[in-house]
């Protein structure tokens, strides 16, 4: 079993003329240290096994994994596979004011408002919403910028209305 350190803080990169980051990872193993950011995170696990840690709370994890982090909550993934399953996943990284100043103050996105709110100790999602987000997440790695803007906003919106939901 790790022993947890202080989290270390983590600069989240984003491409020039890019507001959000926009990750596919394929690793051998998950080796990112316990760290956090500023940034809100929505991870899609597509490939391994293993813990996932995030605050105080511990799960395995699994393809087909996806969890929601508020800012500055510390987590990790933890691999614990056998050597020959990778370790993949989809990983969507974005400031609260990424869309700029007053956006989410708008009526019709009271719900992912409210879903970003109740992020700060991390939620998963499992059932329909998990599968219907997913597909969303899977398409933005094929899309243009512009495209994943807007697969970002609908992967948001398929969250904000989840009833399959836990919080971590």
């Amino acid at each position: 079993m790790h022993r947890l350190r202080r989290a270390s803080y983590e600069k989240v990169e984003t491409l020039p003329g890019r507001s959000f980051a926009f990750r596919e990872f394929d690793l051998p193993a998950f080796d990112s240290p316990w760290h956090f950011h500023p940034e809100f995170e929505l991870t899609l696990v597509t490939g391994g096994r293993g813990r996932r840690f995030v605050a105080d709370h511990i799960a395995e994890y699994g393809p087909g994994d996806l969890v929601l982090l508020g800012p500055d909550l510390p987590h990790f993934w933890h691999t614990e596979s056998s050597g020959k399953e990778r370790s993949q996943s989809l990983v969507v990284q974005f400031l609260p004011g990424f869309l700029g100043p007053g956006f989410l103050d708008l009526p019709e996105l009271d719900a992912v408002k409210g879903l970003l709110a109740n992020s700060s100790r991390g939620l998963r999602f499992t059932g329909r919403t998990q599968k219907r987000a997913s597909e969303v997440l899977q398409r933005m790695a094929t899309r243009s910028p512009q495209g994943q803007l807007l697969g970002l906003l609908e992967a948001l919106d398929v969250l904000s209305r989840s009833l399959d939901v836990e919080v971590l």
